[in-house]
């Protein structure tokens, strides 16, 4: 371990140390110590939080990434979908579950990068989604749509993008047993919210 360099004159701290805090006597701030290592952090000035930060997602040049690499991605419950994703499939699955999702805006643009993964897309009645620009993948492999290409009044409609490869993308309404879970899941929620507000 290096030493601290020798003192210029008699009496002076090394440079490699300083009292801490800072005083004129260091016996009187408890000695000298190693500043290494050690942060003062009340001492620093931070920079201003930014006030015009915009989510991933927002605009083209900038989607919302979802990716699964080997493993999953997902994305359910009360969430914000975003006018731009990005989904890339890799060699595992994604899974957006949107029933209880608001869309940012009328359209939805997802681009689609299949690789080897399976994407599972779930929407609620009235949303539309359309596949015309979306490459097939490899070996004949397309895409599966569920729902209506045409959105209900006032709801979103999903626009795909992209190549598939050799994954595979399928867009539905829920399930009966989806169905079941969300309406369960649901009156949990509204069951714990009347106990807090039981015990206000």
């Amino acid at each position: 371990m290096s030493q601290p360099s020798a003192p210029s004159s008699p009496g002076t701290p090394p440079t490699s140390w300083r009292t801490y805090p800072l005083a004129a006597d260091p016996s009187a701030a408890g000695g000298l110590e190693p500043t290494a290592g050690r942060t003062d952090w009340a001492a620093m000035s931070w920079p201003a939080a930014p006030t015009d930060y915009v989510p991933p997602g927002y605009r083209a040049d900038d989607p919302l990434v979802i990716a699964a690499g080997v493993g999953s991605a997902k994305k359910d419950g009360r969430w914000t979908v975003p006018p731009h994703l990005l989904l890339e499939g890799g060699m595992g699955s994604i899974r957006l579950d949107c029933r209880l999702a608001q869309a940012a805006g009328p359209v939805v643009n997802l681009d689609v990068i299949g690789s080897l993964g399976s994407i599972l897309i779930i929407l609620p009645p009235g949303w539309g989604a359309t596949m015309d620009r979306l490459v097939p993948g490899l070996g004949g492999q397309s895409a599966t749509s569920k729902v209506d290409s045409q959105p209900d009044e006032g709801q979103p409609l999903l626009v795909f993008s992209g190549r598939l490869g050799l994954g595979s993308l399928v867009v539905r309404h829920p399930s009966r047993w989806e169905r079941w879970r969300l309406r369960r899941r649901l009156a949990r929620e509204a069951s714990r919210q009347l106990g807090a507000a039981g015990q206000l």
